[in-house]
């Protein structure tokens, strides 16, 4: 009965039912509580987990995720260490705890290895890639990355060979030729999990806001648009959409990229997604106008401190201090009001932007 309620639960969270899928998952974790099988308990807490990462529903999903985590690790289940390790790293960095859900990412793709569990590594490394480019380090451990980076992916997995084509010019920063191997991960788009789904058009949205391909950059987040417009805010959608605003900002549809920025905003802050929030202050505030410029750029400095001060490694802390100086400097350089220098407040000793 055990086993069915599992399959039940899955059923119901692929096809959208969240109240009857936590029913189900509730009912799952006290048979298997009962029955003391714990490698199946921390199974069904993944997987719970993991839908709630789908919903948006972040703290719940990392509260399970650390459960799946603490079990695993207790009856030294490495594949569920592994698996339960990289969701609730992955939580943890749009928290806003980034040191904490790095380290967790770089132990979920180790200790999958020894499992021989790959998923970690397809998924993780282009999760660090991407984490460590919002934090302005683009090329933070770029050789032990490319190194992990060498395994190939099953060529007819329709997720991992997708992604993993465009994994190397991704992280060495080229993302005309990233954008160029897109199209096995765009075509089998439709067969992904939500959450897997958000992310990649995420990823999409900025490989082609950053290359330039702009027209595509849209498409590709039309329906996390709509999506959120309809009311649902599923995982990497204020992601999504801040790199939307992005390329509508870069095409001169401010007004268009202002409206998506604050349902970005609003998304982030429904999900208390505090690294996402940070960023989009930022993007808030490049977009600004001279009167609300000031203001707008003291909240984006105030929200990435926030950010800066959980970040254990002070190279990427640093770098994070530094990105609203550069992002204001640029905004300044193209004419906003040169009160937005007013908003900055002072950089600790010894820190140069």
């Amino acid at each position: 009965m055990a086993y069915a309620m599992n399959d039940i639960a899955r059923a119901y969270s692929m096809s959208g039912q969240i109240a009857e899928a936590d029913a189900a998952f509730a009912q799952a974790r006290d048979m298997w509580e009962e029955l003391n099988n714990l490698p199946m308990l921390a199974d069904a807490l993944s997987m719970w987990a993991q839908m709630r990462q789908m919903q948006g529903q972040l703290k719940s999903a990392a509260t399970l995720a650390d459960e799946a985590l603490a079990v695993s690790t207790r009856i030294g289940n490495l594949w569920g260490q592994s698996l339960s390790a990289f969701t609730l790293g992955s939580i943890l960095i749009v928290l806003g705890r980034v040191s904490d859900g790095l380290q967790l990412v770089w132990y979920a793709i180790a200790v999958g290895d020894r499992a021989g569990f790959l998923a970690p590594r397809f998924s993780g490394t282009v999760l660090l890639v991407w984490t460590y480019r919002q934090l302005g380090l683009p090329g933070y451990q770029r050789d032990e990355l490319l190194d992990q980076m060498s395994v190939d992916a099953p060529s007819d997995d329709v997720y991992y060979g997708g992604a993993w084509s465009l994994r190397i010019p991704y992280a060495e920063g080229d993302l005309e030729s990233a954008f160029r191997r897109t199209d096995a991960l765009r075509a089998n788009l439709h067969k992904q999990r939500d959450v897997e789904i958000a992310f990649i058009r995420a990823l999409l949205a900025e490989i082609g806001s950053e290359s330039g391909h702009h027209a595509e950059a849209i498409a590709w987040t039309d329906p996390v648009a709509e999506q959120v417009e309809r009311g649902a805010a599923p995982a990497f959608a204020a992601m999504a959409l801040r790199f939307r605003a992005r390329t509508l900002a870069d095409l001169g549809r401010a007004d268009e990229a202002r409206r998506t920025l604050r349902l970005a905003l609003g998304v982030a802050d429904r999900q208390g997604a505090l690294f996402e929030r940070a960023n989009v202050l930022a993007e808030i505030a490049a977009l600004s106008d001279d009167e609300s410029s000031a203001p707008a750029w003291r909240e984006a400095h105030e929200a990435a401190a926030v950010i800066a001060a959980a970040i254990k490694e002070p190279e990427l802390r640093q770098a994070y201090l530094n990105l609203p100086y550069n992002r204001q400097a640029a905004a300044v350089a193209r004419g906003q009001s040169a009160a937005a220098d007013d908003a900055a407040p002072p950089l600790p000793a010894g820190d140069v932007p």
